[in-house]
């Protein structure tokens, strides 16, 4: 039988874990407001549903501000550098094979997922701004946009393309998570969890030789 060695190291933090979560939790509950306030006919009920939403989104705005700050602030696997790979994304245009999990750290093709969605987040604050303040008269925009329905669709378009974008890297995301688990053969789904990451012996020690 087969024997895999594995070795760990604690890489993230249980601030930027916290975040995780909390931005995980409120994108959940963002998406399934979102698409039962816009089904349900108006009433008590979808009025309730956007307040939660819109308090919801005040969380998410909140969180991911917080990451982006403690990518400059927090310790080393927290920071921008993890997620910039440019050496490794100009070998993968050449050659065309992606790279084998080699070291610890966030994937290098994975981070141009994660990047793709810190945009993506930033574009849905502003948005979520600019249409509740537009459509519902509540944020910090409220006085300037309320009753501008004619800007609605300028907004509301990005917002809800956004949302369909957001909701798609989640699926991607879980799938490429099971994918590679299975593949590699390592438990990288509870990283987030424990703040462990697992890496096979023979690939650890040929990454850390000079």
């Amino acid at each position: 039988m087969e024997r895999i060695q594995l070795v760990r190291k604690k890489i993230y933090d249980p601030f930027l874990r916290m975040i995780h979560l909390i931005l995980g939790l409120s994108t959940l509950i963002l998406i399934l407001s979102g698409i039962l306030g816009a089904w349900l006919e108006q009433g008590e009920e979808t009025a309730l549903l956007w307040d939660i939403h819109m308090t919801v989104g005040y969380i998410f705005a909140l969180a991911i501000l917080t990451r982006i700050l403690w990518a400059f602030l927090g310790p080393t696997f927290a920071r921008w550098h993890e997620l910039f790979h440019f050496q490794v994304w100009k070998e993968v245009l050449i050659t065309k094979k992606r790279p084998h999990l080699s070291s610890f750290g966030h994937d290098p093709m994975a981070s141009l997922a994660y990047l793709g969605f810190y945009f993506l987040s930033l574009l849905m604050v502003v948005t979520g701004f600019l249409v509740a303040g537009i459509e519902h008269g509540e944020g910090p925009l409220a006085d300037w946009l309320f009753d501008s329905i004619w800007l609605t669709n300028i907004y509301e378009t990005p917002h809800l393309i956004g949302a369909y974008l957001i909701g798609g890297f989640i699926l991607i995301h879980i799938g490429a998570l099971i994918y590679h688990e299975k593949k590699e053969r390592l438990p990288l789904t509870q990283a987030m969890i424990s703040g462990y990451q697992y890496r096979h012996q023979q690939q650890e020690e040929k990454s850390e030789t000079p």
